[in-house]
C-alpha cells in the first residue's frame, strides 16, 4: 500500500465510521416519537449511534408525566443494533436536579412540557462528547444525517434553523430549537446553559427553553438551512422533517397539530407520504413492543 493511500484511509475511515451522538428528552408518552425518529435515522446511515435520552418523573406536576423506563431503553437499543451492533441507548434521569432548581421558577407551570428544559442541564452530566445533535421527539430523517452532523459550525457554539412562525412574528432571526447541532466542547467551557436556566427561572416566557437559547446564545448561533429542520412541508431536499405545530393563515386561520406517530393523520391532514416505509415499520415495532416481543422480525421485513 502506498504511503498516500495509507494516509488517506487512516483519515477517511475513522471520520466516516465515527459514531453520531444523539440527544432526546421526554417521558414515556414520547416513546413513539423516539422510536420512529431513531428508526428513520438508523435505517438511513451506516454509522453507529450513541443515544442519550434525558428523562424525569414529574408526576407531581401531572400524573402522566412518567419517565422513560428500562424496558423502553432496551427495546430502542435492540432496534438500533439491528443496523449497527455498536449503537447504544442511555437513559439519564435529571428529575432531582431539575425539581430543586425549578421549584420557584416562573415557568414551572407552562403549556409546554417541563421535559423541554432538561437539555439546559447538560452541564450536570459527566463525560459528554464534544459534538451532540439534539432532536425533538417529533422529528424524522429522510436521509443520512451525516451532512448535518458533520457540518462545520465555523466557530459558533450551536446550529439552529429559523423558526417558521417566530421568525415572522417575533424577530427575523428567531430560531427553532427542535434540531440543535451543538459544539458541546465550547458550550462546556462557557456558562451559557447556566444563564439559560436562570432566565427560565426568573422570567415567564411562552416558549421558555427555546427563547432562552435564542436570547443567550444569540451571536454564537450558526443558522442551519431549512432542509435540516423543515417545519411546514416535506420538500425534495428535506433531511429532517419536524412535525411541530404549524400555523396557517389561509383559507382560514388554523393550526395543524399532527405528529408522525399519528400515521393516518400524516396522510389525511398533511398529505405526506415521504416516510411511509419507515412509519409502516414503526407501527409493526410498536405492536411488538406492546406484545413484549423481539423487534427483529419487523426490522428484517422493513430492511428488505
Amino acid at each position: 500500500m502506498s504511503g498516500f493511500l495509507f494516509l488517506f484511509l487512516s483519515l477517511w475511515v475513522p471520520y466516516h465510521l465515527a459514531m453520531a451522538n444523539l440527544l432526546y428528552a421526554g417521558n414515556d408518552k414520547m416513546f413513539d416519537g423516539i422510536l420512529s425518529s431513531l428508526l428513520s435515522i438508523a435505517s438511513n446511515t451506516t454509522r453507529g449511534l450513541d443515544v442519550i435520552i434525558l428523562t424525569a418523573d414529574f408526576t407531581e406536576i401531572r400524573e402522566d408525566y412518567r419517565p422513560i423506563d428500562e424496558r423502553m431503553r432496551v427495546f430502542l437499543e435492540r432496534v438500533l443494533q439491528f443496523y449497527c451492533s455498536t449503537s447504544t441507548v442511555r437513559l439519564v434521569d435529571l428529575g432531582e436536579v431539575v425539581k430543586k432548581d425549578l421549584a420557584d421558577s416562573k415557568n414551572k407551570k407552562n403549556r409546554f412540557s417541563p421535559y423541554a428544559v432538561l437539555r439546559l442541564y447538560l452541564d450536570s452530566i459527566e463525560d459528554l462528547p464534544d459534538r451532540i445533535l439534539y432532536l425533538d421527539t417529533d422529528t424524522l430523517a429522510k436521509g443520512d444525517i451525516s451532512p448535518l452532523y458533520d457540518l462545520d459550525l465555523r466557530g459558533n457554539y450551536i446550529g439552529m434553523a429559523l423558526d417558521a412562525v417566530g421568525s415572522i412574528w417575533l424577530t427575523p432571526e428567531y430560531c427553532n430549537s427542535g434540531v440543535l447541532l451543538m459544539d458541546y466542547g465550547k458550550i462546556r467551557q462557557s456558562n451559557l446553559l447556566e444563564l439559560c436556566r436562570n432566565l427560565v427561572k426568573t422570567q415567564f416566557m411562552f416558549m421558555p427553553d427555546q427563547t432562552a437559547l435564542n436570547t443567550l446564545f444569540d451571536d454564537k448561533i450558526y443558522f442551519l438551512p431549512r432542509e435540516y429542520n423543515e417545519q411546514k412541508k416535506t420538500q425534495e431536499n428535506t433531511l429532517i422533517r419536524h412535525f411541530c405545530d404549524v400555523m396557517h393563515l389561509f383559507p382560514i386561520l388554523h393550526v395543524d397539530k399532527v405528529k408522525q406517530w399519528d400515521v393516518e393523520r400524516v396522510h389525511s391532514v398533511l398529505k405526506e407520504h415521504a416516510f411511509d416505509a419507515a412509519l409502516e415499520t414503526y407501527l409493526e415495532l410498536k405492536n411488538l413492543y406492546l406484545d413484549h416481543k423481539d423487534p427483529e422480525e419487523a426490522l428484517i421485513r422493513g430492511y428488505h
